[in-house]
């Protein structure tokens, strides 16, 4: 992040770029119920485990991690500002996603393996899955940035998050239970 400070001129806390990296580190949980539990229900029964694993692979895992991965990137729509910004939001999510998935694949892959699945594993992965989780996560938080930089979509988001706030949740409950007592007495 002295690189996005320094050369691309854009000014980052280590803060917000550990909370970035964090966010699309916890991004993986969900994506990771979707992959392993949830999707495996919707499926046919009666398919082979390696059909099952590249309907996964094809589907559900692009797909549900891609839309994660957004969601963690929205968690930071308030210091998105233009599309640059988003990008680089984007970027460290991605990052951060790439962790998390890569530590369970090197795990697994030592416990099947031993040293060689490990070594193995971490090649293909290293090539392929970080600067890919990076890179696809940052041109989804770049198209974000772009959308907020329109004025009329900021004002939409910013209604949205005001009406799932808690101070609005609270007053929507406060509503709601005076209305349930008037409606008894």
């Amino acid at each position: 992040w002295a690189t996005s400070s320094k050369i691309i001129g854009l000014p980052t806390k280590r803060r917000d770029a550990e909370a970035w990296m964090i966010a699309g580190m916890a991004s993986a949980l969900p994506a990771l119920i979707v992959n392993s539990f949830l999707f495996p229900l919707i499926l046919p029964s009666g398919l082979s485990d390696s059909t099952e694993m590249a309907l996964t692979a094809a589907i559900s895992a692009p797909i549900g991690e891609e839309i994660f991965k957004l969601l963690a990137v929205c968690l930071f729509l308030s210091s998105i500002r233009n599309p640059k910004k988003g990008f680089q939001v984007g970027f460290t999510v991605g990052l951060g996603f790439a962790i998390s998935e890569n530590f369970g694949y090197l795990f697994s892959s030592y416990i099947g393996g031993g040293f060689t699945g490990l070594f193995i594993t971490s090649l293909i992965r290293g090539i392929g899955s970080i600067p890919g989780h990076a890179v696809w996560t940052s041109f989804s938080g770049a198209a974000l940035g772009w959308w907020v930089s329109d004025p009329n979509n900021k004002a939409k988001i910013i209604f949205l998050i005001q009406s799932f706030s808690s101070k609005s949740m609270i007053c929507e409950l406060k509503c709601l239970n005076s209305l349930a007592r008037k409606s008894f007495i």
